[in-house]
């Protein structure tokens, strides 16, 4: 097998293969993986790990949208071929992005929220849009993905093109859930600033309780697992790409979730930091209020065997199709939040992808002259 990432996604995506390439958080080589015939998500393997390896595939409403899990049939750690170098081009926002109609429409359901929020029946809700515009990523896909891997080293950054998904990416600063070495983390991270904004006094009582509604959240479940020595860290401010986030950090020994690890994640999945809280209120307006799918946008993606678990919620991710990209974007409001502010985290949050992709359309402009 001939060991370049460009010819390997190229021949897989020309034919329909089933496969994802992915590169962890930190590590060195990339993994690709072919895929057979998939079976429909269950959460009930977590329970018997030690018997069991595939590719999770979740979306954000399991009611609307199939999850999935991949058999790997063959695997490959490949080096990054790329010299690619982190984009230095300031972040970019197409003419097209805040257009009345979408701003309008965004105000319409941001309105309509705060009325729930402001009556104290929710604590923090998720609005998402999708960013949707012409582009032929789809020819350059290769080169999009290791572009990623080298703007982001810190995130998880992934290629999925199956029959039944479609085809998608992302570049996801926020871990669901790991296993390494007999020990799990998990994360709550939420609250956005840009980077220039690193001080801590900056961040405002919004976002320190919209981090800490996330935060207490994942206190609760491991109580109701019966997790009591675990280990928190922060909030602290974490960079996630062009923005930084605040984060807190759990870690908790394997042993003590035995037998309990599929009703922990379950009753993770989403965590408030996609959803809300309280979690069944929340998801219910969110189905209310938005007016499209989310898909696979705010669920989980990511490798299992024995021995690891690398699970990610699937945040700063794109839908590619023929001629069109689709990117999902969203924020987390509080009674206090305010429309602007909201509306402009997710512009600044899609640079993420847009400011890579915009780079690498330029670059092929200049090529083709």
């Amino acid at each position: 097998m001939a060991n370049h990432i460009d010819t390997q996604i190229d021949i897989r995506i020309k034919k329909g293969d089933r496969f994802c390439i992915f590169h962890l958080p930190g590590e060195a080589n990339c993994t690709l993986i072919d895929f057979s015939e998939p079976h429909p998500f269950s959460y009930q393997p977590f329970d018997n790990i030690d018997e069991f390896e595939g590719f999770a595939v979740v979306p954000f409403d399991e009611a609307t949208t199939q999850g999935w899990w991949f058999k790997p049939v063959d695997l490959w750690d490949m080096p990054l071929k790329t010299k690619a170098k982190p984009v230095t081009a300031k972040p970019y926002s197409r003419p097209d992005i805040s257009n009345d109609a979408d701003f309008e429409a965004y105000s319409n359901q941001f309105q309509e929220m705060m009325k729930t929020l402001k009556s104290g029946e929710l604590k923090k809700v998720i609005l998402s849009r999708v960013i949707a515009y012409q582009s032929d990523a789809k020819n350059y896909i290769s080169t999009l993905f290791q572009q990623l891997c080298a703007q982001y080293p810190g995130t998880f950054v992934y290629l999925l093109s199956t029959p039944e998904t479609g085809i998608w990416m992302g570049a996801s600063p926020e871990l669901l859930l790991k296993k390494q070495h007999g020990t799990l983390e998990t994360m709550s991270l939420a609250g956005t600033r840009q980077l220039d904004e690193m001080d801590p006094a900056q961040w405002n009582a919004k976002e320190l309780e919209e981090q800490n509604v996330v935060s207490t959240y994942i206190d609760r479940l491991l109580d109701q697992a019966g997790v009591g020595n675990y280990k928190k860290n922060g909030p602290a401010i974490a960079k996630a790409g062009l923005v930084t986030h605040l984060r807190t950090s759990y870690q908790f020994s394997e042993e003590g979730i035995k037998g309990k690890l599929c009703e922990f994640l379950k009753n993770l999945h989403p965590t408030p930091a996609l959803g809300g809280e309280p979690k069944e209120a929340a998801l219910e307006l969110i189905k209310k209020v938005e007016t499209h799918p989310r898909l696979l946008y705010g669920g989980f993606i990511g490798p299992v065997n024995s021995n690891n678990i690398n699970l990610f919620v699937n945040i700063r991710c794109m839908q590619i199709e023929d001629k069109q990209v689709k990117i999902f974007t969203g924020g987390g409001l509080t009674a206090s939040s305010d429309l602007v502010q909201e509306w402009n985290e997710t512009i600044l949050k899609s640079q993420t992808l847009l400011s890579v992709l915009n780079q690498i359309e330029q670059n092929e402009a200049i090529s083709n002259k």
